[in-house]
């Protein structure tokens, strides 16, 4: 299963139609996907929604922190 969505903290397979990108420059496909449903983001905004508050919370260090592990 290809995990394309992070969703309330989890890494989720999207459920929608087939999606890929192309290297114009070489012609080939550089990802293949599944898009996600509506429901799926439906969920992805209350989700974002309930973490804002904790979010708005915290400093600008520990949320670097954070975005520095997703990147890894």
């Amino acid at each position: 299963m290809l995990h394309t969505h992070f969703i309330n903290g989890e890494w989720v397979a999207g459920e929608g139609h087939e999606l890929s990108s192309i290297d114009p420059a070489k012609n080939v496909s550089i990802w293949q996907g599944k898009s996600a449903t509506s429901a799926q983001i439906d969920a992805a905004i209350n989700a974002a929604r309930n973490a804002l508050p904790q979010w708005s919370m915290m400093s600008v260090e520990a949320r670097l922190t954070i975005i520095k592990a997703y990147g890894e």
